[in-house]
């Protein structure tokens, strides 16, 4: 289809604008979302401005013709689709089918052949079964049949891979609580920027709302007693938020945020030596944040008195990881 040289001029133009204004805090909040490392972002970026690039042409006129709004949202959407396809999914483990081709209905792929539910055992109203009533019935330990329960629910696809998920969401839902309850309570040093208002309803909402996606199994025991404790809570005190990243980490280590964050509340409570073993323990993560763990570190320094070291620090930090803005920004803030 041919396209007017003016329109491509214009949805180029508009592009510019977007990358520079727009598409960094897209591609933060994608990388946040995704468990990409910063690193990864000044690459990220020059390879959608390329797709972005071949939109504007093959679709100038439709672009041109969207108000502002429309397309940056075509564009985040675009971008998000194309991170997810090219850097996402090539990572996520290769699906395992149920079965070999051509075998029989009930025949595994490996390993050996495990029982289906048998009729007898007793099924609630809700879909859910009733094991102790099945027990009974049966007149076999509630035990076994938990054990013969966790064998299906592996067979089924909804084991580990089902219970990672889930108990990553309930870690991002613990310490964003945390995280707005030392905001509103003061103790933090954050940089210049916008942010939204803290608000711990909205994340206690949250965390009740992740209660559903543990069901009674031996392996959730852990979580769902720790998911229980949150959400029945009705008054979060002073050590609140300690006790919040401390399940976090527990529930789920991979996460660099939970991990960032329990350093900066061991800082806030004045504890060098807990905040330096939690910046270990980031760094130890599979995506850990150098720009995040570089500032708990200058502020330790800052607190033991070497202010001198500290700046040191960041500048050296600044020039090794150009792209992270974050270190840019606090020695703006701190060299005026």
């Amino acid at each position: 289809m041919h396209q007017d040289p003016s329109a491509r001029t214009e949805a180029l133009a508009h592009l510019r604008t977007f990358g520079a204004r727009i598409l960094p805090g897209t591609l933060r909040r994608i990388a946040r979302w995704k468990q990409l490392g910063r690193g990864e972002l000044p690459e990220l970026r020059d390879e959608l401005l390329q797709e972005l690039t071949l939109d504007c042409l093959q679709h100038a006129a439709t672009i041109v013709a969207l108000a502002p709004a429309q397309r940056h949202g075509r564009w985040m959407r675009l971008a998000e689709r194309w991170v997810y396809r090219h850097h996402v999914r090539p990572r996520l483990p290769a699906a395992v089918p149920a079965r070999r081709p051509g075998s029989g209905v009930g025949a595994d792929l490996d390993g050996p052949q495990l029982p289906e539910l048998p009729d007898s055992w007793v099924r609630l109203a809700n879909g859910r079964w009733n094991l102790s009533a099945s027990a009974v019935r049966e007149g076999r330990p509630v035990a076994e049949l938990r054990r013969e329960l966790e064998r299906l629910v592996v067979r089924l696809g909804c084991g580990g891979e089902h219970d990672a998920f889930w108990r990553a969401r309930l870690a991002e839902a613990l310490t964003g609580l945390a995280a707005d309850l030392r905001r509103q309570r003061g103790g933090l040093r954050l940089l210049p920027g916008p942010r939204c208002r803290p608000d711990p309803e909205r994340r206690l909402r949250r965390i009740r709302s992740l209660r559903r996606h543990f069901h009674l199994r031996p392996s959730t025991i852990d979580v769902r007693r720790r998911v229980r404790h949150w959400a029945t809570r009705s008054h979060l005190d002073a050590d609140a938020p300690l006790r919040l990243l401390r399940d976090a980490v527990r529930i789920w280590p991979h996460s660099p945020v939970a991990w960032s964050w329990l350093a900066e509340e061991f800082v806030a409570r004045g504890d060098l030596a807990g905040a330096l073993a939690a910046v270990r323990c980031q760094r130890g993560t599979p995506s850990p944040h150098r720009g995040h763990t570089t500032l708990v570190r200058a502020r330790v320094l800052e607190m033991r008195g070497r202010w001198h070291a500290a700046v040191q620090l960041l500048r050296r930090a600044a020039r090794r990881w150009p792209a992270e803005a974050r270190l840019r920004r606090a020695l703006a803030a701190i060299t005026g």
